[in-house]
């Protein structure tokens, strides 16, 4: 791993990665199924091979990001990763010879306004514009085109309020709205609307962090081209098709100061 980083005047941050792996996992953990064949009785057993993404691979990727920051005001950042990773066949495994190339360009910037009203209330609108292209080859086939086949843009954008009203809580709602386009097909555009609501608490004790957050999310997709199946690897939340959902999330950490 190298890396490069720069302060500029302060309020300006300048930074370069690169980053190789190999990677060898010869363990295998194969599975057994099996089908029973229509009009008898005879059953008959499969070896399912034990797929990993990353079983015999060589990847390695570049990345540079500028920041610019204020502690209340305007913040921006623009960051590109371009990604290489050669895959060496593993027939027993079904893991084919594949070498995989992709490239992110992000763009977002924040504006963090203190209202005038209530104390360290904050309104934080957000924007965020991420680019995506992936290719692969030289097999080819439809299961892996919706991991490694990829040309795609998404525009996000929310306002957030948070109001920190003690020194160790703070409350936290915002909307957001997503836009997702498949430049290779576009059956696969979709809108994602999204209201959360999250209550953190952070404290110390006796040398101990303790973090605890509890939050309500409820969120929906809407396809341009509805009642189809849709690739389940261009959202976070694995949908196929229109859905409407909420998520309730408690989580909490503890860890050594």
């Amino acid at each position: 791993m190298a890396h490069y980083d720069k302060d500029i005047a302060r309020d300006k941050y300048f930074a370069i990665d690169n980053y190789s792996r190999r990677i060898m996992d010869n363990i295998p953990n194969h599975t057994q199924g099996f089908r029973v064949i229509s009009d008898s009785s005879i059953v008959r057993y499969d070896l399912v091979p034990d797929n990993l993404d990353y079983r015999d691979v060589f990847a390695s990727a570049l990345r540079a990001e500028f920041t610019l920051f204020r502690n209340r005001g305007f913040n921006f950042a623009s960051a590109g990763k371009f990604e290489f990773q050669k895959h060496f066949p593993q027939l027993e495994f079904n893991y084919p010879d594949e070498n995989i190339s992709s490239l992110m360009l992000v763009n977002k910037c924040e504006y963090i306004y203190l209202l005038p009203f209530l104390k360290d209330l904050f309104l934080i609108p957000r924007y965020k514009n991420v680019y995506e292209y992936k290719a692969y080859g030289p097999n080819t086939s439809d299961s892996l085109d919706s991991r490694y086949r990829r040309n795609s843009m998404t525009n996000a954008a929310n306002v957030m309020c948070k109001w920190q009203f003690t020194a160790r809580t703070a409350l936290t709602t915002g909307l957001h709205v997503q836009r997702f386009n498949d430049f290779f097909d576009k059956h696969e555009n979709y809108y994602e609307p999204s209201f959360s609501i999250q209550l953190m608490l952070k404290d110390r004790y006796k040398g101990y962090a303790i973090a605890l957050s509890t939050a309500f999310t409820q969120y929906a997709y809407y396809y341009d081209y509805p009642n189809r199946q849709h690739n389940s690897k261009n959202n976070v939340h694995g949908v196929e098709d229109n859905l409407r959902n909420h998520q309730i999330l408690i989580k909490a950490y503890c860890g050594f100061m």
